[in-house]
């Protein structure tokens, strides 16, 4: 009943008109609350629903395995003119990620789960760099996410450690509210893999937008070395191209002047980029900042030998099954990438690589993770 008063009291504070609230009624609130009194109902609150409806995104691919753990997951979309409904019977908000909360409609659903008196929690994909091109981005968003980090009884989940420990000490959330919920990529487009993949020699695959963040410029420089010094070689970007500075006609004038085209191909977005995965000798992730990438996960899932930059959670996500370069050093990751190119592949390392995968990054093992991680939040 409390919900319901606060709802219809918004109108100063919330444009009601972008929700859909006409069927809200006390008795239906009541009603919901109790139907759910046995089954955790949360609400996911996400800016990055996709053309086919579906984000590609942990909590969705995972939301039949919460279920097992009486965890019910309603989804919810910031560029979407979004029904109340599920919102005020839910007793429990996930802002899935910084743009959630500054883009469209987030920060008026996070003011209104405030007001409703709802468990809050954050969860962050986010390292200095995401969270500070947010608040460049959109600089109106800076209050936004100031009040956030610095309210005492919201809870913070990140995809990695080194994402824990930015929040701590960068941005001073007490590390009491501070919680590791790694990230996985869905797993069924993978699987159907049987190990042991053959691989192309000298086929070495990076995936990802073709901007600076994922180190497209690196990735060049990394091609050119290696292609200098004798080595037979294709190097194939997958992704898409953006505008500015590594815009598809940027980066063919930049292989040019390289002289490296008949060496290094750009695909642009494909629709299915595991097949040049699965091809590849060595995968290469170049990025500048990336705190738990899937494309690494789902190489390991493949079985493939990687090379990357030690940047975000990439430490902690390959451990010992890739080899880590410290980050933006080109001449460094070109002799990693030359040595792995003349080692001798053991096919049991395949194996190694996809068990570790198994074992961490798919929708089984993060519905486990994530029902542990709700227990810890209750006791909150």
């Amino acid at each position: 009943m409390r919900r319901l008063g606060v709802v219809f009291n918004l109108k100063s504070i919330v444009n009601l008109d972008e929700f859909d609230w006409k069927d809200i009624s006390a008795q239906k609130i009541a009603g919901e609350l109790e139907a759910n009194a046995n089954m955790k109902n949360i609400t996911v609150l996400s800016h990055h629903q996709s053309g086919g409806g579906q984000p590609l995104d942990s909590l969705w691919f995972s939301s039949p395995e919460c279920e097992r753990y009486g965890l019910q997951l309603n989804f919810l979309w910031t560029k979407a003119k979004t029904s109340l409904w599920r919102f005020v019977t839910s007793r429990k908000i996930i802002f899935d990620g910084a743009q959630s909360l500054v883009n469209h409609r987030g920060y008026r659903f996070y003011a209104l789960s405030q007001l409703l008196g709802m468990q809050t929690a954050i969860y962050w994909h986010e390292t200095e760099w995401g969270v500070e091109r947010a608040i460049n981005k959109q600089p109106h968003s800076y209050p936004v996410i100031h009040k956030i980090l610095t309210n005492p009884k919201l809870v913070h989940f990140h995809v990695c450690n080194y994402g824990l420990k930015m929040l701590h000490e960068s941005y001073g959330v007490n590390s009491k509210n501070l919680y590791l919920l790694n990230n996985i990529s869905e797993e069924s487009g993978l699987l159907r893999y049987q190990l042991p993949i053959p691989s192309e020699s000298g086929f070495f695959v990076a995936c990802g937008a073709a901007v600076e963040k994922k180190g497209v410029d690196l990735f060049l420089d990394i091609a050119d070395k290696v292609i200098s010094r004798g080595v037979e070689a294709k190097f194939v970007w997958v992704g898409s191209f953006k505008s500015g500075a590594f815009s598809q006609e940027n980066i063919a004038k930049e292989v040019e002047r390289r002289r490296i085209k008949e060496n290094v191909f750009f695909t642009g977005q494909m629709s299915n980029p595991t097949e040049f995965i699965a091809k590849a000798s060595v995968f290469l992730l170049t990025s500048r900042d990336d705190p738990m990438p899937k494309v690494l996960m789902e190489a390991l899932a493949l079985g493939k030998p990687c090379v990357a930059f030690g940047v975000g959670g990439v430490p902690e996500l390959l451990d010992h099954f890739g080899t880590i370069i410290p980050p933006g050093n080109t001449e460094a990751f070109t002799e990693a990438l030359i040595r792995k190119h003349h080692e001798k592949e053991d096919e049991s390392e395949q194996h190694r690589r996809r068990e570790w995968y198994l074992q961490r990054y798919t929708t089984a093992t993060f519905g486990s993770r994530f029902a542990e991680a709700v227990q810890w939040w209750d006791k909150k």
